[in-house]
């Protein structure tokens, strides 16, 4: 069978080598000059698994007055006639309950600790570089409140497999001396120790390589959808040189 892809970021290049592994004959569409050039290029890199709390929670329902009035809020809603935002935001409210919180978590958490599993798969079959460390992720916490909310859902998680260390202030700048240097207080922070780091873009670019050289792939770069759609709708094959 033959499988076209649009794009070919993270979520494109990763498809197109789990196709291709599985024995499909795959084409990779992408408008940019390489992979990972738009939105996977400015990944941050974090891999992190452990950030399971979803963003509708109780907490975020009591903030959202105030967050109402500053443009500049994490989690900004524009008062205006959008009936798909008022679905949207419904939707969320819906969800600001503990119930709904812990079970949204809990999937949100499986999801990650197999996508933890399914990138070292990769790493491991593929042997690409991209400066991947798994050290884990650092989470810092300014006051002792935060510490303990962010306690309680550290324990929360625990229980469905996903290990974090609780840290003192002095704790995390030794684990991350450079932290001595900032102004801001330190009241703890949690080590997301099963979290990972790497490189987006190059990652993008070293996975896409290697299907192609491994297993065929092609990748047709500078190509929009449109050159290869014909008046009748049909997909036809692009040659490049």
């Amino acid at each position: 069978m033959k499988i076209i892809i649009l794009g070919s970021g993270l979520l494109g290049v990763t498809t197109a080598y789990e196709l291709a592994t599985r024995g499909f004959e795959v084409s990779v569409i992408d408008r940019k000059s390489s992979s990972g050039a738009e939105t996977s290029y400015q990944n941050g890199g974090q891999l992190s698994y452990s950030t399971a709390e979803p963003w509708a929670t109780p907490q975020v329902l009591r903030k959202l007055p105030k967050w109402l009035v500053h443009p500049d809020a994490p989690l900004v809603f524009r008062l205006r006639a959008d009936m798909d935002m008022i679905k949207w935001g419904l939707k969320f409210l819906r969800n600001c309950t503990t119930g709904r919180t812990n079970q949204n978590t809990v999937n949100l958490l499986r999801l990650g600790l197999y996508s933890r599993l399914e990138t070292q798969r990769i790493v491991q079959e593929t042997g690409i570089s991209f400066d991947y460390s798994s050290k884990g992720i650092l989470q810092l916490y300014g006051t002792q409140k935060d510490i303990e909310q962010a306690k309680v859902q550290m324990e929360f998680q625990a229980k469905f497999g996903c290990t974090q260390k609780l840290l003192s202030g002095e704790q995390c700048i030794e684990l991350e001396p450079t932290l001595a240097h900032t102004s801001r207080p330190i009241a703890g922070g949690i080590h997301a120790v099963m979290d990972e780091v790497g490189d987006a873009y190059t990652f993008c670019n070293e996975l896409a390589k290697y299907s192609a050289e491994r297993f065929g792939v092609k990748f047709l770069y500078n190509t929009s959808i449109k050159d290869i759609v014909t008046e009748d709708n049909r997909m036809v094959a692009v040659g490049t040189d």
